[in-house]
């Protein structure tokens, strides 16, 4: 049989535990979302890419690049920002 003093610390360790759980899960998540913005800005730039292959387009390649880069910080600050 069990000593009654052992429930609070069987209840901390169950607590401790979960919290631990909580963390691991959050920060996967979040490394979830910073990969699928990586993954969207890879796939951005290769359509970019294979939209203005022709060297005489470069403006509208860089504006394609630049739009891209603005896609994915904005994508990562909302990974930052979500909550936790």
């Amino acid at each position: 049989m069990s000593d009654w003093r052992e429930v609070p610390q069987m209840r901390r360790g169950i607590g401790i535990g979960l919290v631990v759980l909580l963390a691991v899960a959050a920060a996967a998540a979040r490394a979830d979302c910073a990969d699928d913005c990586s993954s969207s800005y890879e796939a951005a730039m290769t359509a970019c890419r294979q939209a203005n292959p022709d060297p005489s387009q470069l403006d509208q390649l860089q504006s394609c690049m630049d739009e891209a880069q603005a896609s994915y910080g904005a994508c990562v600050e909302h990974c930052e920002n979500a909550p936790r």
